[in-house]
């Protein structure tokens, strides 16, 4: 297979601003990154989160969705109360570890993580649920297009950044038909 990393820097204010605490879509809203020229189909999809910050990770919801419609919680409700501080968080199905749901996030390689029990509905333009719990859905996508992280707080009285924006890592391969 062949793997590229694409990157969107952009900072991502969870949500409004670093400065006045709230509840709602991040901004922007998505965070979109565009493939283009890849060639095949998707077989391995890692997403990096750099620079997290936020003073209550419990309250995040962090869905991607691929150029063809698939929809994958990264996380949700996980990490409990305690702050992120320059944390940076890669979600790849490959990875040994787990988000915890009440457990410190730490700067990690983890497996997506939808914790709660109760439905996750993110505002609109993100897509309604259900959403899947592995980056395994991705597989066999385009990996061309626009793909879209839309983070939301789902709970008011705290406040964050992704400073360091995200990066989208993606394994394409080429099968072909083969005559009998």
């Amino acid at each position: 297979g062949n793997t590229v990393t694409y990157m969107n820097r952009t900072p991502i204010n969870l949500p409004g601003t670093i400065t006045v605490p709230g509840a709602g879509p991040c901004s922007p809203y998505p965070s979109t990154i565009v493939v283009s020229n890849a060639v095949g189909s998707v077989s391995n999809v890692a997403v990096t989160l750099n620079n997290l910050n936020h003073t209550f990770p419990d309250d995040l919801d962090a869905l991607l969705v691929s150029p063809s419609g698939q929809k994958v919680m990264l996380m949700s409700d996980a990490g409990g109360g305690g702050s992120l501080v320059n944390i940076t968080l890669t979600i790849d199905d490959s990875a040994s570890g787990l988000l915890q749901d009440e457990g410190q996030i730490i700067s990690s390689t983890v497996k997506p993580a939808n914790f709660g029990g109760v439905p996750d509905v993110l505002s609109n333009p993100a897509p309604l649920g259900p959403y899947e719990n592995s980056m395994s859905a991705f597989s066999g996508g385009t990996p061309n297009g626009n793909w879209s992280l839309f983070i939301e707080d789902d709970a008011g009285n705290d406040k964050g950044i992704l400073l360091g924006g995200w990066s989208l890592k993606i394994t394409t391969i080429i099968t072909s038909a083969v005559d009998v």
